[in-house]
C-alpha cells in the first residue's frame, strides 16, 4: 500500500496531521473537557446503562451505585474516564481524519466506528464483570492485556480497512481533507 497519491498525500502528511490532532485532543480534553467532567460522566452513564441492560438479560443479581456496577457477590467495577472508550474513539477518529479521503465518507466511517467501539467497550465491561464473578484471579490480566489488545487491534484493523477501501482512492478532484 503506497501512502503517496496523485493528490500529493504522503506518510509525512499523515504523521504531521496525526501529531497536530493529538496535540489538539490533549489541549481540548485535558484543559477543558476532562476538568469539567461532563463528557466523561455522560459516556460513563450510558456505558453503564447499556452494560446493565445486557447483564440483566441473563442475570437478575446486578447492582449499580454511582460509577460502580457489578454482580452481587463481587466488589463491582468502577468505571472511570480511562475506561469509558473516549480515548479509543479519539484514536480511531484521529487516524481516519489524518488519512486521505473525502470528508463526508470520513464522517460516516468515524460515526460507524465510534458506535462500534462504544458497544465493544460495553461488551468489555460486561465480560470483565462476568470474569470478576466467575474467575476473579483473571480479572487484572484480562483488564490490562486481553481486552486492551483486542480493542487496539480492532482500531488498527479499522484504520487499515479505511486505507484499503478509501485511502487509495483520493484524487485531486475528490477534495481530500
Amino acid at each position: 500500500m503506497h501512502m503517496k497519491e496523485k493528490s500529493g498525500y504522503s506518510a509525512t502528511t499523515f504523521l504531521i496531521r496525526a501529531a497536530l490532532l493529538f496535540l489538539a485532543w490533549i489541549f481540548i480534553y485535558e484543559l477543558w473537557l476532562h476538568p469539567k467532567g461532563r463528557l466523561d460522566a455522560w459516556v460513563i452513564k450510558i456505558s453503564m446503562d447499556e452494560a446493565v441492560f445486557w447483564l440483566r438479560l441473563f442475570r437478575d443479581d446486578i447492582f449499580r451505585q454511582q460509577e460502580v456496577i457489578g454482580i452481587w457477590g463481587t466488589h463491582g467495577l468502577k468505571i472511570g474516564p480511562p475506561c469509558n472508550a473516549l480515548s479509543l474513539i479519539t484514536l480511531f477518529s484521529g487516524f481516519i481524519i489524518a488519512a486521505p479521503g473525502r470528508p463526508i465518507t470520513k464522517m460516516i466511517y468515524i460515526t460507524s466506528g465510534t458506535i462500534l467501539i462504544f458497544h465493544l467497550n460495553v461488551l468489555r465491561l460486561v465480560g470483565l464483570m462476568v470474569i470478576q464473578k466467575n474467575a476473579r484471579d483473571w480479572l487484572s490480566f484480562n483488564h490490562d492485556y486481553t481486552f486492551t489488545l483486542i480493542m487496539y487491534v480492532l482500531i488498527f484493523l479499522g484504520w487499515m480497512g479505511w486505507m484499503m477501501k478509501f485511502g487509495n482512492k483520493v484524487t485531486a478532484k475528490s477534495g481530500e481533507s
